[in-house]
């Protein structure tokens, strides 16, 4: 009887340290996966947009900000967002000033 009580409980222990080592893992490579993005995000945002980096760097050496992955997240699609407006206003700008070039020409074939 005793030793069936023992064996129950180092079977349990060792349930108990496989339980625990495979969440310790899996919370180990989420850690892992979230650093990952932080380092990803910043350096994109260093490369696109320098203002916005040295804003959000001042903002969590300051402690206005918590430094996760939600505000790099957060960030990088506002950062992606602003670029992407740009880029269509830029494009029709030219088209614009082409179009006034265009009628401009034009005009002066009918005179």
């Amino acid at each position: 009887m005793r030793i069936n009580k023992t064996f129950e409980k180092c079977l349990c222990g060792a349930m108990f340290s496989l339980i625990g080592y495979c969440a310790f893992s899996s919370v180990k490579d989420s850690i892992n996966a979230n650093k990952e993005f932080v380092e990803n995000a910043s350096k994109e945002i260093k490369s696109k947009d320098a203002k916005r980096y040295k804003r959000i760097v001042d903002s969590i050496n300051a402690g206005k900000v918590v430094d996760n992955s939600e505000l790099w997240k957060k960030e990088v699609k506002l950062m992606r967002d602003s670029l992407f407006i740009d880029s269509i206003a830029k494009t029709n700008y030219a088209k614009g000033a082409q179009m006034v070039r265009d009628s401009i020409k034009n005009l002066s074939k009918i005179k």
